[in-house]
């Protein structure tokens, strides 16, 4: 839980930081940035990762080879993206921005897409097999890293809001190192069509719903992009930042109750059990949302300034 809380809370915690150095229009840009990433690490694999979570308890004796094939397969596919995402980086600068003035930010965003996707899938892979401090350690390393390396592009040598793509950049590519060592007796050169089939087919569903939930979530920021300007995308984007404080809490609970669910759920004391965890969720969650809606004009002065005022008054619409 620690690691998750580093890991999703950093992003909230550098504002302070870098916010004076960068324009209201870049916060936008960045928000409609990292949600494209999200995007393509939530999509790009459809969803294997859940069909790994659901196999690798009920193949026990094929782990390894089931943990591998998903591995390469959802590399393959986000390297194939970030390629092409790369050499047509002026065509989604136009699509994205309207503008051909963040090529190299949609370069960057392609090249870091991969290192988020490597983090991701090997620190969920870690939860899959219950190795919690493994997991917090790679988590701890992302934080640090892209942390100070976002200060030192930002504060020290000024690249605005390259420099902090360039912080989640080093942040997912030295966590994910770190995962991968831990990691080195479970992906080995291997791979299974019959498994990579079976996963597919059960994971292929689950991208519906997945893409459904995050146009849901994250759409908003396209029409405004599109339809305003990026300054109002940033002031929207802090008001929503603030009120989904308790989405920390959500990221915890989902990630590391999905793999006791598919490790327990034929288990007798299983309802009790999931029961008392919606207890606990659910009341920490309330308090995180109250305070957020209570709290919303004092934390948005604290971790801005006054060129995000105006965020005030949607804090509410969006708890």
């Amino acid at each position: 839980a620690l690691g998750i809380f580093l890991s999703r809370g950093i992003s909230f915690i550098l504002v302070p930081i870098y916010i004076s150095y960068i324009d209201v229009e870049d916060f936008g840009v960045l928000e409609l940035t990292i949600q494209v990433i999200n995007f393509i690490v939530l999509l790009g694999a459809f969803e294997i990762l859940q069909g790994l979570t659901r196999f690798y308890y009920d193949k026990k004796s094929n782990q390894v080879l089931i943990a591998s094939t998903a591995f390469y397969f959802a590399l393959s596919m986000h390297l194939f993206i970030a390629f092409f995402l790369f050499f047509f980086a002026h065509f989604f600068s136009n699509f994205l921005f309207d503008t051909l003035e963040y090529v190299n930010i949609v370069r960057v965003l392609s090249v870091t897409s991969v290192f988020a996707f490597l983090n991701g899938f090997t620190s969920s892979t870690l939860i899959v097999q219950r190795r919690a401090k493994e997991f917090s350690y790679g988590n701890i390393t992302y934080a640090a890293v892209s942390s100070i390396s976002s200060i030192i592009f930002v504060t020290q040598i000024g690249l605005g809001l390259q420099g902090i793509l360039f912080g989640l950049f080093c942040g997912y590519f030295f966590a994910s190192m770190v995962n991968l060592f831990f990691l080195k007796s479970m992906l080995k050169l291997q791979f299974s069509v019959d498994y990579l089939k079976q996963m597919i087919a059960f994971s292929l569903p689950l991208l519906i719903s997945s893409f459904s939930v995050f146009l849901n979530l994250y759409f908003d920021r396209v029409i405004i992009s599109k339809f305003l300007d990026f300054q109002q995308l940033g002031i929207y984007s802090m008001g929503y930042k603030v009120a989904l404080l308790a989405g920390i809490i959500f990221s915890i609970f989902k990630r590391t109750t999905t793999p006791y669910i598919y490790e327990n759920y034929n288990k007798e004391f299983f309802k009790i059990s999931l029961n008392n965890i919606l207890k606990g969720y659910f009341t920490v969650a309330c308090s995180l949302i109250l305070g957020s809606y209570m709290f919303s004009g004092e934390i948005i002065y604290l971790i801005s300034d006054s060129r995000f005022s105006p965020a005030i008054v949607l804090v509410p619409l969006f708890v």
